[in-house]
C-alpha cells in the first residue's frame, strides 16, 4: 500500500470511557488523526494523556466507547488476531 492509496491508520472521532467507583473516567476523547504508509510516527504526552489506552485500542485489546479505527483495512477490535499478524507491537513502559 501506498500513501497515494490513502491512510494506512485512520482514527477518527475516537473515544474511550471507564467506569470506576466515582463514576465515569474519560479516557480519550474526540482523538482524530491519520497515518500514511511509510510514515514514522511518535506519539507524546503527559500522564494520564490517553496514549496508552490509544494504542491498546489501535491493537484490538480495548474496544472504543465511540468513534472509529482502521489498521491496514482492518477494524482492530473485530480482528485482532489477523491485526497482530501484520502490526507487531511493543509495549514501552515507566520504570520507575
Amino acid at each position: 500500500m501506498t500513501a497515494a492509496l490513502g491512510p494506512i491508520i485512520e482514527v477518527t472521532g475516537l473515544r474511550k470511557q471507564f467506569r470506576t467507583r466515582r463514576g465515569r473516567v474519560t479516557a480519550v476523547d474526540g482523538l482524530d488523526f491519520d497515518v500514511s504508509a511509510g510514515d514514522f510516527v511518535g506519539y507524546a504526552g503527559p500522564n494520564g494523556a490517553g496514549k496508552s489506552t490509544t494504542i491498546k485500542m489501535m491493537t484490538g485489546i480495548l474496544v472504543p466507547s465511540a468513534g472509529r479505527i482502521t489498521v491496514d483495512g482492518l477494524v482492530p477490535w473485530r480482528e485482532r488476531r489477523r491485526l497482530a499478524r501484520r502490526m507487531p507491537t511493543i509495549a514501552v513502559g515507566s520504570t520507575s
